[in-house]
């Protein structure tokens, strides 16, 4: 039995073996691919070197940023990085705007708005180039332990530049050199939060509900695609909407494994239980429901998600 406060995300880990006639193999993940490009920005791996290596103590830029490009030379530019991030605190983080070109980092710049949806900073290009913006640097101890800390906000702009630009609202900013985002990068496929952990934003997901929301909602998924989140959905289940059917393809004799995620929209969820009815094939046969059997139970370290695993033989 589970207590599930305002908005939780339980994972269900279901490893089924259906018997199937289906022998054909893919090459691309199931369920399609899903579009990286989100509000007009791609969401990519960068494949760029760390700078510091795996192990080593030290500080870092991090693992993430946003590619930044300016047209022209201009005393102040504007740049609303539509980031989605999923991180807790991000006012909380650090962010480095480093010249593409040389490698310096630009130190005028002004945070005007920074949190999981959105950030807003205005600085001082050196020219027509592009900009690295990372905003997840960190310091670690090294070893095969480490303990990692987020670097806090630290002012560099020099007082004489801000003076100049002025009192900065939202009007203001439009009257600024707009800095264009290309993308929103990660330094390799591994570190990448695309898709299941960039974010939908709250109107996206008041739409997506409704005014008036269940209890709550199920969100199937594939194997292809963990769910990672615990506090937020992800904008991909907002894209594709609110769904009651999912269909999977299974080899002959395969432990299938997917996933459903519950959303307690608007309250608390007490006594959650798991029951189990059977699959039927598009041909019409139906798996019988005591054939699935809840062989292993655990308890994550959070007071509010389990894992359950269980096997269809």
């Amino acid at each position: 039995m589970q207590t599930i406060k305002r908005f939780i995300i339980i994972i269900f880990i279901i490893q089924l073996a259906i018997i199937s006639n289906c022998t054909q193999k893919s090459s691309t993940k199931e369920g399609g691919r899903i579009n990286n490009i989100i509000d007009g920005v791609k969401f990519e791996p960068g494949d760029w070197e760390f700078d510091l290596p795996a192990g080593q103590a030290g500080t870092s830029l991090g693992n993430h940023r946003a590619v930044l490009k300016v047209n022209s030379t201009h005393q102040a530019a504007w740049a609303h990085i539509p980031w989605r991030r999923c991180d807790l605190n991000p006012n909380e983080k650090q962010l480095v705007l480093i010249s593409a070109q040389t490698g310096e980092e630009i130190q005028n710049k002004i945070i005007v708005n920074l949190n999981n949806e959105f950030g807003d900073i205005v600085f001082q290009p050196a020219g027509a180039e592009t900009y690295y913006l990372y905003y997840m640097p960190y310091k670690t101890t090294g070893g095969y332990y480490p303990v990692i800390d987020y670097l806090p906000p630290k002012d560099t702009a020099e007082p004489d530049w801000v003076n100049q630009i002025g009192k900065l609202s939202t009007e203001s900013m439009q009257q600024l050199a707009k800095a264009s985002v290309l993308s929103i990068q990660s330094v390799n496929e591994f570190h990448s939060f695309f898709p299941m952990e960039i974010i939908a934003t709250k109107a996206e997901q008041e739409q997506l509900l409704g005014p008036s929301p269940k209890t709550f909602h199920l969100f199937p998924e594939y194997r292809d695609y963990p769910i990672r989140m615990q506090r937020n959905l992800p904008k991909h289940w907002v894209s594709r909407g609110l769904i009651d059917t999912f269909k999977i393809a299974a080899r002959r004799g395969e432990y299938y494994t997917f996933q459903i995620g519950v959303f307690a929209a608007n309250q608390r969820l007490d006594n959650l239980n798991v029951s189990l009815d059977g699959f039927k094939s598009e041909g019409g046969t139906e798996s019988k429901k005591n054939r699935f059997q809840l062989f292993q139970h655990r308890r994550n370290r959070s007071s509010w998600q389990n894992v359950y695993e269980i096997c269809f033989c």
